[in-house]
């Protein structure tokens, strides 16, 4: 079974390297579990249908700058995954906080990087563009978010229909992250645990599919001007 499901103090087995999570909404998540490098995620999602492991693959695409966000069921005795899977688990507010959540790490880890991310269904992908209207107030803050029509990448409003999504991170937004066990356990941060056992996934795509369907895009659709770039010129 997975770890508590909520925000708060957590003892972790001694020697476990632990990781923060900068998003501080004061929502319920998942804890998380990463490989060393934060492309690769677990957690288990609790509900009415019971225990469903759940993966999150931060993709490397032909584009070194982007990465792909791929996100699914996984079987946790065969290691298959299901990117086309819907749970109707009666959690997705704490799903989307948690995949929200594996964003801000990743980025902490690869702060250079775009990441893009497409539904494997229109479906899919109106969930996705949920997650980002119900985080906007604070992911405004610290990423630069875009829309894909077509083509083409627009900054991202409310209330409109995307083919896609692209985010980056505002650099001069500093952000904490490594902090002790000791520490962790008198704040209430959401925390990942590094499982050395994720490792194995490092190199190996879970989603196939999807990430072909993020090259096809990165062919056309051309990436909009590096902000980052532009505010330290």
């Amino acid at each position: 079974m997975a770890g508590p499901a909520t925000v708060g103090p957590v003892e972790w087995p001694e020697g476990q390297t632990i990781q923060t999570s900068p998003f501080k909404m004061n929502l319920p998540k998942y804890h998380l579990k990463a490989e060393s490098e934060f492309t690769r995620f677990e957690f288990t999602s609790e509900g009415k249908k019971g225990a469903i492991r759940k993966l999150i693959e931060f993709q490397a695409t032909t584009d070194p700058e982007v990465y792909n966000l791929a996100f699914g069921d996984k079987d946790p005795s065969t290691g298959e995954t299901d990117d086309l899977a819907v749970s109707d688990n009666g959690d997705t507010e704490k799903v989307l906080a948690t995949i929200t959540d594996a964003l801000y790490v990743f980025f902490d880890k690869h702060p250079t990087s775009y990441v893009y991310a497409t539904g494997s269904t229109k479906a899919r992908t109106r969930l996705y563009r949920m997650g980002i209207t119900r985080f906007h107030d604070e992911m405004q803050n610290d990423f630069y978010l875009y829309g894909q029509i077509g083509d083409s990448y627009l900054e991202f409003e409310l209330d409109k229909e995307y083919d896609g999504f692209l985010a980056q991170k505002d650099i001069l937004t500093k952000l904490p992250i490594m902090k002790t066990v000791e520490e962790l356990n008198k704040r209430k941060l959401p925390i990942v645990a590094i499982d050395p056992a994720l490792d194995k996934y490092r190199n190996k795509i879970m989603f196939p599919e999807k990430l072909e369907k993020a090259n096809k895009m990165l062919k056309t659709a051309k990436l909009p001007p590096n902000k980052n770039l532009l505010s330290s010129s």
